[in-house]
C-alpha cells in the first residue's frame, strides 16, 4: 500500500475508547478500532478575562493584514489567490464536475496547502467564519434569503497568516438538507469528497447538540460505505477497517447561537464527549442511538468543539457581512477570536511518511476523488495517493 494519508493537529484533544462502557456491544466491536498513536492532551478550559473580552476580531486581523512581496510576485496573477472560486461544479441535476482552470491554477501552488473546509447546513453561517478565516468582509457569498447560496465546492486560497511557508486553501461546501434539492445522495457525495481533501474539517450548526441535532451528523455513518481504503476490500467490509480514523481530518463542531451556560467548569469540548457518549445494551433502540456516535468516534479521531453566541438580533443577521465589529455582541466577537485563534494553529494533513500536499498534489487528490465520484465508484485512497505519488516523482 502506498503511503497513508492523516492529519495530525496536537491541538486537538479527547481520546476515543474512553466513552465506552465495559462489557458493551459497542465497546466489543469498537475494540477492533485502532487506537490513536499519540495521546492527547486533556481538554483546556477557555477561561473568559478582562484581557480576553478585549481581544477581538481585530487582533485577530493584524495576523492577515498584509501578503508578503515574495508572496505577491509569484501568485498575484492567480486568480484563486483574489476571491473565491468554484472547484467543483455541482448542477440541477446533481452532476459534479471540475473546473478545470481553477484546477490547474491550485497545481502552480509549490508552498504546502494547508486545507480548511467547512460543511453543514444551509442557512447555518459557515462562508461568514471563512470570510473571517480569510479576513474578509466579503469573499464567500452569504445568502440572506432561505434559499441556499452556495453550490458545490467553492475555493480561496491565501498566504497563510501564522504558519510561514504554508498556503492556506479554505473550501466551501454547499449547504446540506436544502430541502428545494432534496438529494440526500448528492449532499454525502460532496461530504465525502470534502472530508477527504481536507486537514481540518468543521462542522458548522445552529442550535444546542440534542438527539434531533446529533442526527444532522449522520452522514458520518455512511462514510465508509462510499469510501474504500483499497481495491482489495470488499464494500460490506469498509465499516470494520480499523485504520479507518487515520485517513479523516481533525473534526471542528461549531454550534452557533448556542443557548446552554457551561456549568461546574465544563468547557465545549466535555460538552462535545458527553454528547458522544455511547450507551451499552443490545436492544434494537440502544444500537440505533449508538451509531452516530459509533462513527464520530472512528472516524474523527481528533474532535474540538466551539459554541458561539447569537452574533444579532433577527432582522440585523440578513446583512452580516455589513455589520461592524461595534454593532455585533462582544460575545460572538469573543467566540469568533477563540475559534480563528484555533483554526490558524492547526497543521495541514500529512502522509505517514511525513511529506505534506503542496498544490500538485492536491489538484491530483481533487480529479481523482471526484471522478471516481462521478462514474459512481468509490473513492479509493489507496489508488489516489499511489497516482498522486508517481505523478509527483516524475
Amino acid at each position: 500500500m502506498s503511503d497513508i494519508e492523516h492529519t495530525s493537529d496536537s491541538s486537538s484533544s479527547n481520546e476515543s475508547p474512553a466513552h465506552f462502557e465495559q462489557g458493551s456491544s459497542v465497546e466489543q466491536e469498537m475494540l477492533s478500532v485502532k487506537e490513536s498513536v499519540t495521546d492527547r492532551p486533556a481538554a483546556l478550559k477557555v477561561v473568559k478575562t478582562d484581557d480576553q473580552t478585549q481581544c477581538s476580531l481585530k487582533s485577530t486581523q493584524q495576523l492577515t493584514t498584509k501578503t508578503s512581496t515574495d508572496f505577491l510576485s509569484k501568485y498575484g496573477g492567480l486568480k484563486v489567490f483574489r476571491s473565491p472560486l468554484c472547484l467543483i461544479k455541482n448542477d440541477k441535476n446533481g452532476q459534479l464536475s471540475l473546473e478545470m482552470e481553477v484546477i490547474e491554477e491550485i497545481s502552480k501552488i509549490e508552498e504546502t496547502v494547508n486545507v480548511k473546509a467547512i460543511a453543514g447546513p444551509y442557512r447555518s453561517g459557515k462562508s461568514y467564519l471563512l470570510n473571517r478565516l480569510a479576513n474578509a468582509e466579503k469573499g464567500f457569498p452569504l445568502g440572506n434569503t432561505t434559499d441556499a447560496t452556495t453550490k458545490g465546492i467553492w475555493v480561496w486560497c491565501l498566504e497563510h497568516p501564522k504558519r510561514k511557508g504554508e498556503v492556506l486553501l479554505l473550501l466551501d461546501t454547499e449547504g446540506i438538507g436544502d430541502v428545494a434539492k432534496g438529494d440526500d445522495e448528492n449532499d454525502n457525495n460532496i461530504l465525502s469528497l470534502t472530508t477527504l481533501l481536507t486537514g481540518t474539517f468543521v462542522y458548522n450548526m445552529l442550535g444546542v447538540l440534542d438527539e434531533k441535532l446529533l442526527k444532522r451528523l449522520s452522514f458520518v455513518t455512511k462514510l465508509s460505505k462510499q469510501i474504500a481504503l483499497c481495491n482489495s476490500l470488499a464494500e460490506e467490509n469498509l465499516y470494520h477497517i480499523p485504520e479507518i480514523g487515520f485517513y479523516f481530518p481533525s473534526f471542528v463542531l461549531c454550534l452557533r447561537d448556542f443557548s446552554l451556560e457551561m456549568v461546574n467548569g465544563e468547557t465545549p469540548d466535555d460538552y462535545l464527549e458527553k454528547c458522544l457518549k455511547i450507551k451499552k445494551g443490545n436492544e434494537a433502540k440502544g444500537l440505533k442511538y449508538n451509531a452516530i456516535r459509533v462513527s464520530i468516534l472512528q472516524h474523527f479521531q481528533n474532535r474540538k468543539c466551539f459554541v458561539f453566541d447569537r452574533p444579532a438580533g433577527r432582522k440585523m443577521l440578513g446583512r452580516l457581512e455589513e455589520l461592524k465589529e461595534t454593532e455585533l455582541s462582544a460575545e460572538f466577537v469573543e467566540d469568533t477570536s477563540v475559534f480563528l485563534e484555533y483554526m490558524y494553529k492547526c497543521e495541514p494533513k500529512k502522509l505517514m511518511d511525513g511529506s505534506l500536499l503542496n498544490g500538485r498534489m492536491f489538484s491530483c487528490l481533487v480529479e481523482k476523488y471526484t471522478e471516481a465520484i462521478c462514474s459512481g465508484d468509490l473513492p479509493c485512497i489507496d489508488d489516489a495517493l499511489t497516482i498522486m505519488s508517481r505523478q509527483e516523482n516524475q
